[in-house]
């Protein structure tokens, strides 16, 4: 297997262990925007969309949020499918836009949402009779500085909302699975 990771931050990482769980030979390659950045075991850099590899079985996009609707514009371009870190978007504006392009390069398309599966949210939505719901309460705390261990939350797109970042955006996963 042959997977491009584009944005080679702390979710990256975790998709990289995941990946590698998944099959020990597989090939990681990440479309780098610069040449000083921090470089990964076994994985290839490349810096151009023209240096890809043509046997790719799929696109990791993991990119600030801000950063997402350019980027899957222009990897929708290799028809391959794309797993994209959530939220997909920063914002709705140019929605149309992207669904028409995926549609006409007929990309398969993940939005990673991954509290979907996880156990009790499996259990609640097969044993659970949504007519009988009378309230529902969730809550999600977290601390921002706690978010990435060795990295100042400052600097990181998440406390950024100009980079896609902010609670609205990143603590999503209760509203998806709500």
């Amino acid at each position: 297997m042959k997977v491009l990771i584009i944005g080679l931050g702390s979710i990256a990482e975790k998709h990289i262990m995941a990946l590698r769980s998944l099959e020990s030979g597989v090939e990681l390659f990440a479309l780098r925007s610069g040449f000083k950045t921090h470089t990964m075991e076994e994985v290839t850099d490349i810096h151009s969309w023209e240096d890809l590899p043509t046997d790719l079985d799929f696109i990791i996009i993991s990119n600030p949020t801000g950063e997402h609707y350019k980027t899957i514009m222009r990897a929708s371009e290799t028809g391959l499918p794309l797993f994209i870190e959530k939220p997909p978007l920063a914002n709705l504006d140019c929605i149309d836009d992207l669904q028409r392009k995926l549609k006409q390069n007929d990309n398969i398309t993940y939005v990673a949402f991954v509290l979907r599966f996880h156990p009790v949210t499996r259990w609640l939505k097969k044993n659970l009779e949504i007519s009988k719901v009378i309230e529902v309460q969730s809550y999600c705390g977290s601390y921002l500085p706690d978010w990435r261990n060795g990295s100042d939350y400052r600097t990181n797109y998440s406390g950024k909302s100009r980079m896609g970042g902010g609670v609205h955006l990143d603590l999503i996963h209760e509203i998806d699975y709500l």
